[in-house]
């Protein structure tokens, strides 16, 4: 397979983007996205966020038996130790996987990291067809938006899209289509007021409603009405 891999990459001239979930040499199993090139890895990044009873089982030597029952893996997966930033072709690509599309603050630290776009891949098999394809595609428009970097899923089963910096559609591929797309996406580094300033939105309601039920309490304790 990494013959393969390489010879894909030699072939089409440019870096090719693989997506694992496989037992390593010492028997543990991650999810991974690796960069091939013609001369074999030239980097990997190991998941950091995984799927509860998907992915792994919380508390397994309680709730193990649900493996049983329920598509959840038979052995947890594990996580990776933190973010990578892929080089390619000059640029910095900031890659992610499946699940980790819902999370804001990683798209957050990778455009910190300074990357030019973000690449999700993912497979949705357990989704079944149902709409929650079109709600994972459409979260990557959020994120774009929110990091100010065009984000691009792909999916072996499920809804690819692709979406520039401002949330505008560039690509959209349901999940019965099969076969290859190419699609132009405008680059970006654009530092949003969510890449400098984090979670400033509910940081700031959790402020303003502890701030309303401490004045309430005060009113309340001074005989105010």
């Amino acid at each position: 397979m990494d013959r393969l891999l390489r010879r894909a990459a030699a072939e089409v001239g440019a870096d090719v983007l693989v997506n694992v979930d496989a037992a390593d040499s010492s028997g543990q199993i991650t999810r991974s996205a690796y960069q091939y090139t013609p001369d074999g890895v030239a980097d990997t990044y190991v998941t950091q966020r995984l799927v509860p009873f998907g992915e792994y089982i919380p508390l397994r030597p309680v709730l193990g038996w649900i493996a049983g029952h329920t598509e959840a893996a038979e052995q947890d997966r594990i996580a990776g130790a933190g973010p990578a930033v892929f080089e390619v072709a000059g640029r910095r690509v900031g890659p992610l996987i499946s699940y980790e599309s819902t999370f804001p603050d990683l798209r957050r630290g990778l455009a910190r990291r300074g990357v030019d776009v973000t690449i999700t891949q993912g497979s949705l098999t357990t989704f079944h067809g149902s709409w929650a394809h079109a709600q994972q595609a459409s979260l990557e428009a959020l994120r774009a938006v929110e990091s100010g970097r065009p984000a691009v899923l792909v999916e072996v089963d499920g809804t690819s899209a692709a979406f520039d910096a401002r949330g505008a559609r560039l690509a959209w591929f349901p999940p019965e289509y099969r076969g290859a797309f190419v699609v132009d996406v405008p680059l970006s580094v654009e530092e949003t007021r969510y890449v400098r300033l984090g979670d400033w939105v509910p940081a700031l309601a959790g402020g303003i409603t502890l701030a309303a039920g401490a004045a309430a309490a005060a009113r309340r304790m001074t005989g105010i009405d």
